[in-house]
């Protein structure tokens, strides 16, 4: 399975994979918009890598108005 840049991938396809314990997952925020859980601002201030589960809290949506 691989994509090319210029390929047309249908809705739903599959298109890339995760392998189990070597994932990244990058999730963006407009400025100001979430307000991270304490302990992980605090680990993350000590350079601690924090473990997330699928749908586990990480903090706080606060919608733009």
């Amino acid at each position: 399975m691989s994509t090319e840049e210029g390929d047309i991938v249908d809705a739903g396809q599959e298109f890339g994979k995760f392998q189990f314990g070597g994932s990244t997952v990058v999730i963006v925020f407009p400025p100001d918009s979430i307000e991270f859980d304490p302990d992980l601002v605090e680990r993350s201030a000590a350079a601690l890598e924090t473990y997330v589960h699928m749908g586990e809290r990480i903090g706080r949506w606060h919608p733009l108005t």
